[in-house]
């Protein structure tokens, strides 16, 4: 991670197993200099140890930008079974204030592409997760504006550059 970093790269990208040490791993990193993206087995005990790296590093929480990939949607549309969304609105009401340019929630659209879907399958995919979360989570006490400051978008991009362009264009509509 080191190596890439001082070659340029200003984020960085981390699938997380259940035993993954996040201080191990984030050992001479500047974190707060960097978009830290993780996905893959995030836990609350992920949050945690985030928390316990930054008071050690003596880091102001809202100098973190990134995303922590807590989507229980999306990894059920991957794996046909997902996390429990009933935590995710804990999850967000503990830590969506603390960490301000943390994404928290993860809609990742690529899957409908990867799996034969067209840019308008795309479209409609994010947008009914978009509004599964902002209907799960505002029901829970949530206010729609966190659900939607706490939610990061991934599109995939072919070599149709004008189609591409166009898509992101009518979602961003």
């Amino acid at each position: 991670i080191l190596d890439a970093l001082s070659k340029g790269l200003d984020g960085i990208g981390i699938a997380l197993n259940s035993t993954t040490d996040l201080a191990a791993l984030l050992k001479g990193v500047y974190i707060d200099a960097i978009a830290l993206n993780l996905h893959g087995e995030v836990s609350t005990d992920t949050l945690k140890q985030l928390d316990q790296l930054i008071e050690e590093k003596a880091i102001a929480p809202d100098s973190i930008r990134g995303l922590i990939d807590f989507s229980p949607l999306t990894t059920s549309s991957k794996m046909g079974e997902g996390r429990d969304p009933d935590n995710l609105a804990e999850i967000i009401s503990i830590y969506g204030d603390k960490y301000t340019h943390l994404k928290l929630i993860h809609i990742d659209a690529r899957i409908v592409k990867n799996a034969g879907g067209n840019e308008s399958q795309e479209i409609a995919f994010a947008l009914s997760q978009l509004n599964e979360y902002i209907d799960q989570l505002t029901k829970q006490g949530i206010d729609i504006s966190v659900v939607l400051e706490n939610i990061a978008f991934s599109f995939s991009f072919g070599t149709s550059y004008f189609l591409e362009i166009a898509k992101i264009r009518a979602f961003r509509f």
